[in-house]
């Protein structure tokens, strides 16, 4: 029993990293910083209709913290190496493995803390209408991506066809 819930521990700490092959956003993608959110920042400037001061102040914002961002994804990902290798020895050492997915989750939390002061300073920017259909994008992609990791109806059928 305390394997199992150790193994299921170890899988939803993984299942955000475990992008799709080929997915470029995934967090364990090699992507330089020069990338980062290029594509997610010209989608939400036309999609939320942004005038160009508003543009060049969410840049500055974005911009402020990018080498932070980059720099904690990659301790993320040095982290959940360290990870791997340690769970696929034969004589795994439980210390260290929580230790390292400590260390994810404290990590995991700045990424959280950073990200909530970004969408603050753009909160700032932005008028109520434009603030409001960013939430409302948010709160689609949320959706999107909880159903992408956790879509019962999916694992009915998967549990079906084992049968």
């Amino acid at each position: 029993m305390k394997k199992t819930v150790f193994t299921l521990a170890i899988l939803m700490l993984l299942a955000p990293f475990a992008g799709a092959q080929g997915d470029k956003r995934s967090i364990t993608s090699d992507r330089g910083p020069e990338s980062f959110g290029a594509g997610r920042a010209f989608f939400f400037a036309e999609k939320l209709d942004l005038n160009d001061e508003q543009k060049d102040k969410i840049k500055v914002i974005r911009d402020s913290s990018r080498d932070d961002i980059v720099k904690i994804r990659e301790e993320i990902r040095t982290l959940m190496k360290e990870v791997k290798e340690e769970m696929s020895k034969k004589d795994s050492d439980k210390k260290k493995i929580y230790a390292s997915i400590d260390k994810v989750a404290d990590k995991q939390k700045k990424l959280s803390r950073i990200r909530t002061d970004q969408i603050l300073e753009i909160k700032s920017v932005l008028n109520d209408e434009q603030f409001k259909k960013l939430t409302e994008m948010m709160e689609k992609k949320r959706k999107s991506h909880s159903k992408k990791f956790f879509d019962k109806d999916k694992y009915k059928d998967k549990k079906k066809d084992r049968r």
